[in-house]
């Protein structure tokens, strides 16, 4: 899977298919214990790990596993239970915020326990921490960005080089601009996108003579501009690009660029 079901009932039943496989190895383990190995329990030793006391060890560690996942810590995955049984009832947005104020505080309780019972807590805790407040972010920003397409935040207005240009002349122009790159055409189609890191390795590689058609890049994967804005924000941010060409009806249309979409958001998020 790319991203977690957003419908409550998918978010849940994939939630709960991990503690579920710790409840099936209890359960064979149990079965195990009880038919085909008993063993006297109250004489067995466990300072140790051995054939003898190995199965109900795991047994137990299983059961640990269940119990502890099922904490109501978002993101983990009683986190994400407990979201997803919220959203039945309320926004995705509100179910999120609670989850993660309740995660939060299961955070710092870990972070303490940590410091007196086992370091390894501390760990989970700044996760818990830093993932729920994470994942809060992108659900706010989904929710601002759900009503919008590509096309809204589409920017035209953009620094345009040919591509048999020289990059000294791309980097005298790069000054003059606030764009982070420039759109490259070529026979007055166009050709491919020139960013601020293609010119300045260009011009480390080439030198100032060299032309902008030998550094640009050409294979972007361009998105349409009848996307979804959330959805191409959040590939933007996966691939780290800042700059993709946007296509209409197979025709460049114009570019995307992350700058934008971030002040957008500023903006939206301001007014709501």
């Amino acid at each position: 899977m790319s991203k977690m079901p957003e419908k409550p009932r998918e978010e849940f039943l994939v939630s709960a298919a991990g503690p579920a496989v710790n409840v099936v190895i209890a359960a064979l383990l149990w079965l195990y214990i009880a038919f085909a190995h008993p063993v006297g329990i109250e004489e067995m030793e466990f300072e140790t790990i051995t054939l003898n006391n190995f199965p109900i060890m795991l047994l137990a560690a299983n059961l640990f596993i269940v119990a502890f996942n099922l904490i109501p810590a978002f993101p983990m995955d009683g986190g994400r239970l407990f979201r997803s049984a919220l959203s039945i009832k309320m926004s995705r947005l509100k179910a999120t915020q609670i989850a993660k104020d309740i995660g939060q505080v299961f955070a710092v309780i870990f972070i303490v326990a940590g410091l007196f019972i086992n370091p390894f807590l501390i760990i989970i805790g700044f996760f818990v921490l830093l993932g729920a407040k994470g994942e809060h972010e992108m659900i706010k920003y989904q929710d601002i960005l759900k009503n919008y397409t590509v096309e809204d935040v589409l920017k035209k207005d953009y620094a345009g080089l040919g591509a048999e240009d020289t990059l000294g002349k791309a980097a005298e122009e790069l000054v003059h601009i606030s764009d982070r790159g420039f759109v490259i055409t070529s026979d007055g189609s166009y050709a491919g996108i020139l960013t601020r890191n293609d010119l300045v390795k260009g011009l480390s590689t080439h030198g100032r003579d060299g032309q902008v058609k030998e550094v640009m890049s050409k294979d972007l994967e361009s998105v349409d501009a009848e996307l979804p804005l959330f959805e191409a924000y959040i590939n933007l941010r996966k691939s780290r690009l800042e700059i993709v060409p946007v296509m209409k009806n197979e025709e460049f249309a114009g570019i995307l660029d992350l700058e934008n979409v971030n002040d957008f958001l500023l903006i939206q998020k301001a007014i709501q």
